[in-house]
């Protein structure tokens, strides 16, 4: 029996529900950003959490990912031989 695994990069995640049950105030202050580049209340925050739930939304992305089911995070992506390690 052969056992291959080929590397691959997986984005982090966020999970909405663990954020929104253990995040004390002062972590939801500062964290995002409208698309106007206004800083969000914690208030703001959290409905938008909410919103992502009631939409179907368990995790979100942490910066762009073009392979993200937000059921289950960042499905992966291939590491070529020659894209050096970003960690």
């Amino acid at each position: 029996m052969t056992v291959t695994t080929k590397s691959r990069t997986i984005h982090m995640r966020i999970d909405v529900r663990g954020a929104l049950r253990n995040w004390h105030d002062s972590e939801w202050r500062n964290c995002v950003r409208d698309n106007n580049g206004k800083m969000l209340t914690p208030t703001e925050v959290k409905d938008g959490f909410l919103e992502e739930l009631a939409q179907g939304h368990d995790y979100l992305p942490l910066g762009d990912c073009d392979n993200f089911d937000f059921k289950e995070g960042c499905k992966g992506h291939p590491v070529s031989a020659e894209v050096p390690d970003e960690r």
